[in-house]
């Protein structure tokens, strides 16, 4: 199924937000609950086609970063 190239592909994936926690989960021996936040990248079809795994893989590193800021505001 080809998309057309100016078409808006959403490229989701769960970020851990764990290590964001420290402190704030239940001290609990054997607590291993699932922290996490939904991120995505939005981009045309053609760009995510093109683009080199580590070009991806980078965008996703990217999307990551300021997620630490928004999670504690």
């Amino acid at each position: 199924m080809g998309l057309p190239d100016d078409a808006e592909v959403r490229l989701g994936f769960a970020a851990s937000t764990r290590h964001l926690l420290q402190g704030m989960l239940p001290l609990v021996e054997g607590y291993y609950g699932n922290c996490m936040c939904l991120v995505v990248i939005t981009r045309t079809s053609k760009a995510i086609h093109e683009a080199p795994l580590q070009e991806v893989i980078n965008l996703m590193r990217g999307t990551k970063e300021p997620l630490t800021v928004q999670f504690m505001d």
